[in-house]
């Protein structure tokens, strides 16, 4: 036999340096840092032969090596839950489907379908492609980008040590390792967080397995979203059920529906609208009704032209609740062209509706027109045009007293929905115009509100339900009449009526405890009539369970109301106690949310800070198109004119305060203006003719009047008294009574001030011990809480 020739055994010669050499020890967390280079390294580079289209810039190169390093020198492993955190914020910053391509190959590991080799293709650390020798020459010359890493970097140290603890790995070993990394990812609770792009084979959750459970579910989330947002479920798992949804059942569009509504309420327009086209996109095609048609056709589907129609309708109203009235006009329009075009009454009623709303709610406080709303205006002074605008009028109004007839029925194809629409239809029509009155001071019948609102409960009774029609126009008009109260100085009238709205707001077996933004607008009004009769206790407490009830991040639209409510009873109450420089930061939270409102205290609290020019010019260049703004605005001229002694210009708005107050159907309308037309006279020093103005008020002060107004006319009304040499003491009492538990101090001391007089020794009813006691309490009030008492300005 031939010898073999043996040489020098290196590896002892080298003291066995491959076997002895300090590897990476392998863990679940290694393995998948390791995976996710490789993913990072095909989306770079791109796989085999097939490049990448979109190689990683520098940037993104720097955000996944700072990523990778904080991961590989994490001191303790990493949950599955966490890494796949980690891997999708990556994925959010760089794109390219990272996310999905690494939950991909780390399912085929944890399910057995591939085994982990921790290798990587001669391309990583070569930059070449094997083949293809045209690609080779175009990226030759932009080799360096496509170098995914150094090799003298700490990374690629770390993946050799790892590569090198797996080449020495027993089967026994790798075995033992899967196992371990398979526990890893099952206990990592992978039904719980973001269960999107798992594998084919892993089992959908109850709600979404199959296409009707996942349009239940859809609906049942669009109804909770809608009227009780506590009971839906969090908007993120929502996102993540309806991706995968989109992906698993094809045919639910409807899923592009329920992400605009979450969307709208996380506050983001632009994904709420690619949703809304995506819907109506998927929505155009129909399956063909007609076999023989489509046989003769070779068509199984056709296009449908009801998107075109009832796309513009929520379209716009989308960005009516986002705020640009404009172009929810015109998609509007649009909508009603279209339906015009397609005989669809049904279509162009909603769409009649919807701009209607969008002319009279639009996005402001209720009952209150923005200054952008320039159509009234138009409107007076052209009444031609009346008559033609498309708005719902008297069409639908009429067509609601013909609602049984045969023909109508007969137009129906399902009578049950198309009923609950329609009725619905015109109890919102009715409603609309009932707030149109209210808005511009027309609404003469006394206290009737509540009567007309009613007459489209009598369109109502509906057996067949589901989508809480009745009970939504029901709350809607009750809103409205408790609004109407609040604004017509109704506030014992008006909290009964909130009040009871509140209490009767119970679940029911078809319908949960409603969460709207009418029951936001009940319990604001609420708010706003305790605060009114001085009982702001009851009114923070009302408040603070408003804030629990609509939460921001649940429910901005009703969050809002409840926001300029808080911040406007906080206002009047620093107010009252001087605490000027907590006036101006509550100021800063409803400057967008209502400017009329911030516009009428921020040109106050200029006037009282001795700012006149700048007071006065707030409230002339504020263009107000609201029949009550326009009021309140000339009242706060007249009180800020004659509280710096311009009694002249004082007389002047208070007449055209008056000439508005005369044409309209407010209660306390002449009352407000008839007692600041009083403090004016008094202001004169003409406590007689003063006297015989306010007089006759006493019974509206007392029906309509807030405390502050009582307060200020009783004290105005003593003051007179005592100026005519006549007994005061009892409008001082009554003074009193409306002051009590500190709600205003400076008032108070104003108070003491007319007591001291009254009981001097030279004064009327001299008393040494009671005129001792007002000088004292006087300066206790005034050691407590400094500050003069600026009644003239209010």
């Amino acid at each position: 036999m031939p010898l073999v020739k043996t040489g020098p055994n290196l590896d002892a010669i080298f003291n066995h340096q491959l076997t002895n050499v300090t590897g990476e020890p392998i863990t679940p967390t290694k393995i998948s840092i390791f995976y996710l280079v490789r993913t990072l390294f095909h989306a770079h580079f791109g796989v085999g032969v097939v490049p990448s289209l979109r190689p990683f810039n520098k940037a993104e190169k720097t955000k996944a090596f700072s990523i990778l390093y904080g991961l590989i020198l994490s001191d303790s492993e990493i949950s599955y839950d966490d890494f796949r955190r980690v891997v999708r914020l990556l994925n959010n910053e760089l794109g390219r489907c990272i996310y999905y391509n690494f939950i991909c190959s780390i399912e085929k590991l944890a399910y057995g379908d591939e085994q982990i080799e921790m290798l990587f293709e001669n391309a990583f650390y070569t930059a070449k492609r094997p083949t293809h020798i045209k690609v080779f020459k175009q990226e030759q010359t932009d080799r360096d980008n496509l170098t995914f890493m150094s090799n003298n970097s700490f990374m690629y140290t770390w993946i050799k040590r790892v590569m090198m603890q797996y080449t020495r790995t027993s089967q026994e070993g790798m075995f033992i390792i899967t196992e371990r990394f398979r526990d890893w990812v099952v206990s990592g609770n992978i039904e719980d967080v973001s269960p999107i792009n798992r594998g084919i084979n892993m089992t959908l959750p109850f709600e979404i397995n199959c296409s009707v459970r996942a349009r239940k579910w859809i609906d049942d989330q669009l109804r909770f979203i809608q009227f009780c947002q506590s009971k839906a479920m969090p908007y993120e798992k929502v996102l993540d059920l309806c991706d995968i949804i989109s992906k698993r059942h094809r045919d639910v569009f409807e899923v592009n529906l329920l992400k605009t509504v979450v969307y709208i309420q996380l506050k983001n327009p632009p994904e709420a609208m690619k949703s809304l086209k995506v819907f109506f996109d998927l929505s155009m095609l129909q399956i063909t009704d007609s076999a023989r048609q489509a046989l003769n056709t070779l068509k199984l589907m056709s296009s449908s032209q009801i998107a075109l129609r009832y796309g513009p309708v929520l379209q716009g109203r989308l960005h009516r609740i986002f705020g640009d009235r404009k172009c929810a006009s015109e998609l509007f329009s649009e909508s009603i062209q279209q339906s015009q075009v397609n005989v669809d009454d049904m279509c162009n009623r909603i769409a009649n509706l919807e701009l209607t709303i969008n002319e009279v709610l639009m996005s402001g406080p209720i009952l209150e027109r923005l200054p952008s709303d320039s159509t009234k205006a138009k409107k007076q002074d052209d009444d031609v045009n009346e008559t033609n605008e498309r708005r719902v009028l008297q069409n639908t109004i009429h067509a609601a007293a013909n609602i049984n007839i045969p023909n109508i029925r007969a137009l129906q194809k399902d009578f049950n929905e198309d009923y609950d629409l329609h009725t619905f239809l015109v109890s919102m029509s009715k409603f609309m115009l009932c707030i149109e009155d209210m808005m511009d001071g027309k609404y003469f019948k006394y206290n009737s509100t509540a009567e007309y609102v009613c007459v489209g409960f009598n369109h109502l009774r509906l057996v067949y339900d589901s989508q809480n029609k009745g009970r939504a126009i029901e709350d809607f008009a009750n809103a409205i009449m408790s609004s109407g109260l609040v604004q017509s100085g109704m506030y014992n009238q008006a909290k009964r009526a909130a009040e009871e709205i509140l209490m009767t707001n119970c679940s029911t077996p078809s319908c949960p405890k409603l969460e709207t933004e009418s029951q936001a607008i009940s319990g604001v009004n609420l708010a706003y009539s305790l605060a009114s009769i001085g009982d702001y206790d009851n009114a923070f407490k009302t408040i603070n369970s408003l804030n629990t009830l609509f939460p921001e991040q649940l429910s901005w639209i009703s969050a809002r109301h409840v926001k300029i409510c808080s911040e406007l009873i906080q206002f009047e109450k620093d107010f009252l106690l001087n605490r000027y420089t907590a006036c101006s930061d509550h100021l800063k939270e409803i400057r967008s949310l209502a400017p009329l409102e911030y516009t009428l205290r921020k040109s106050l609290l200029l006037a009282v800070t001795g700012k006149l020019s700048e007071a006065i010019n707030l409230l002339k260049d504020y263009k107000c198109v609201d029949v009550r703004g326009s009021l309140r605005i000339h009242m706060q001229l007249a009180t800020i004119e004659t509280a710096y002694g311009r009694f002249d210009v004082s007389e002047h708005h208070l007449e055209e305060a008056g000439n508005i107050a005369v044409n309209t159907h407010y209660q306390d309308a002449r009352f407000l203006v008839t007692r600041r037309f009083g403090s004016m006279m008094l202001g004169r020093n003409m406590p007689e003719d003063a006297f015989k103005v306010l007089m006759p008020l006493y019974p509206n002060v007392e029906r309509f009047g807030t405390f502050i107004e009582k307060a200020i006319y009783f004290m105005s009304v003593a003051r007179c008294l005592r100026l005519l040499k006549k007994d005061p003491r009892m409008f001082l009492k009554k003074c009193k009574l409306q002051i009590l538990n500190e709600r205003w101090p400076s008032m108070e001391k104003l108070l003491c001030s007319e007591l001291t007089i009254l009981h001097h020794e030279t004064g009327m009813f001299p008393d040494e011990h009671k005129a001792t006691w007002a000088m004292e309490r006087f300066g206790k009030i005034e050691a407590d809480l400094p500050g003069p008492c600026v009644w003239m300005f209010i």
